[in-house]
Order: structure tokens, then sequence, then C-alpha cells
């Protein structure tokens, strides 16, 4: 599975590269994202602890688990533009049914393929991540979930493990709007490669608490598969200044056919998402790119099917 998603990230998403700030920096960016799976999330910009939509959301927001709308299995690949750096992963919902809900994650980590001529052509990596996220229902619209994870990293026979937990509250008055708020706190598995030395270097970072909460509007209200919907979030880092603000807006011109936007606001720095998506009854396709230089610019592509949906 690792090799046929590695071929599928490396000849369905080209990447020119130019590298010129150190590897730390580049992974530190990237593993921002390690608790957020799929191209529809990354593509309305992360803005998703509300949004209910597939598996994706549990592993932000726990609680959402038992009100998902798509049950499929979520197949996804994940590349960084600047150091080439792959994500190949698997989300599967185990239960979304009666007064509990699970769903869990997993997947690899590695350095992709690099150029011979690239600055980091000896960049080395391997990474193992495994999460799962639980649910109970409290209320008729009212749920709780908590969720958890292990990340472990390998450089040249050095190991390393990071650990990542959440908690979260899904309020669903209707079918037209969710409310969400969550907790989370993670360590990160560090890769700095020293281009003088060609030796990649593992290192742990500290445990960061973050806030998020959200909301979510969507129509049709009622009835019917989701035709527009509107997420809005925001999210504190407890011990840093400022808020990040996201936005993600999604809309179906034709029935089978989306197209997505996102906006994440960092330290005054605006970057834009955007993507697209296919849906048949037994298969969905998503495709994003981050493609603003003032962040870590990636895409991604998500292959969902399996289960259908509730």
């Amino acid at each position: 599975m690792v090799r046929l998603f590695t071929v599928i990230g490396s000849s369905c998403i080209p990447v020119l590269l130019c590298i010129t700030t150190s590897f730390s920096q580049v992974v530190r960016e990237q593993q921002d994202r390690l608790n957020h799976f799929g191209s529809r999330v990354a593509a309305l910009g992360d803005s998703y602890v509300s949004d209910a939509y597939d598996v994706s959301a549990a592993f932000v927001n726990p609680a959402s688990i038992l009100f998902i709308e798509s049950k499929n299995i979520l197949l996804d690949v994940h590349q960084d533009w600047k150091n080439m750096a792959l994500q190949e992963g698997i989300a599967v919902p185990i239960l979304t049914r009666g007064v509990w809900g699970l769903g869990i994650s997993a997947g690899i980590r590695h350095a992709g393929v690099i150029k011979s001529e690239s600055t980091v052509s000896g960049l080395s990596f391997l990474e193992y991540f495994l999460n799962v996220a639980a649910s109970r229902l409290l209320a008729n619209a009212f749920s709780f979930g908590i969720g958890g994870g292990i990340t472990y990293g390998s450089v040249d026979g050095s190991n390393q493990l990071a650990f990542n937990a959440s908690s979260g509250l899904l309020y669903a008055p209707s079918s037209g709007v969710t409310y969400g708020i969550s907790y989370g706190a993670s360590s990160r598995v560090i890769y700095e490669y020293d281009v003088a030395k060609i030796r990649t270097r593992l290192l742990r970072d500290s445990v960061s608490h973050n806030i998020q909460i959200g909301i979510t509007m969507r129509l049709p209200i009622r009835t019917g598969p989701r035709s527009f919907s509107l997420s809005i979030a925001s999210q504190k880092y407890i011990g840093v200044s400022g808020l990040d603000y996201r936005v993600g807006i999604e809309a179906y011109p034709l029935d089978f056919f989306a197209l997505r936007v996102g906006y994440s606001i960092r330290d005054k720095a605006v970057s834009a998402r955007y993507g697209a998506g296919i849906r048949f009854s037994f298969l969905e396709i998503d495709y994003m790119i981050a493609p603003s230089k003032s962040v870590n610019r990636f895409q991604a592509i998500t292959f969902s099917f399996g289960l259908g949906n509730r």
C-alpha cells in the first residue's frame, strides 16, 4: 500500500522545488496539520471543528463522529512542496450510530522522492502515526468526544515518540447548522537536516495546547445532500499571543461536483487554499492545493469510498 500511494503522490502531484530554509522549519510548518486528515478539510482552511461531514472531522473534534454525513473510508496522500515529504494514510469510521461513535486513522510519513540535485538529497526519515477518536451522545443533538494518538519517528537508528490528545463538544440543533468546540494537546517529532554534514537529526518539540471553536451552516436545511456550506472557526494556542481565524466555503454547482475555497489568517498573514471534488454513489475524489508563499505550500488528494452515507 505504501508503494502504491508513493506512486500516486509522485505522479498525480508534480512539484517544483527551491529549498532555502532549514528542514526543521519546513517540517514544523507541516506538523501543524498532524491531526488534520483529508483534502476536503484542507481545502476549507481547516475550519471544520464544527463540520461533521466525514470521519476526518473526528481527529480535531472527536464529538463529531456521531453526526457525520458520509461514513466512507478515506485514503489520503499529502505532499509538501518544499521538502517533498509525503504522508499516506487511511481513516475509517468504525461506529457512527446509536449513542457511541468510534473512528481511527493510521499512516506513514517519509521523505518522498527527492531529486539528486536538491540541497536536501541526503534527507531521510520514516514516521508512523495512529489516532483514535470516540464519542458519546449526551442528548438528542449534543455529543462529547475524546481522542488520542501516537507518532513514532525513526532516523538512522534513532527513535522518537510524540503524543496527542483531544476532547470536544458538538451541538447540532438542526441539519442546517452545527456548533463545535475542541481542546487539543500535542507534541511533535521534528526532523532537522544539516546540509553541510548531510545528516538528519531527530528531535521532539514541547507540548502545545490549543482551543478551537466554530460554526458550520449548510443548505438545504432539511433534506437531500448539501449544496452549499460555510464554516467559520477560530483557534487559540495557549501561551501564544493572538488568534488564528479560518473560513471555508463549499458549493456544488452540479450535484456531483464541488468547488471549495478556504482562508487562514495567522499573525496578519492571509493564505488561501483551493479544492474540488467529484462524488458518486460509491466514490468521492477530492483534490486541494495551498499555493500561498506566506505559509508552507502543499497539495493533497483523497479517495473516499466503501460504506455509503447515513
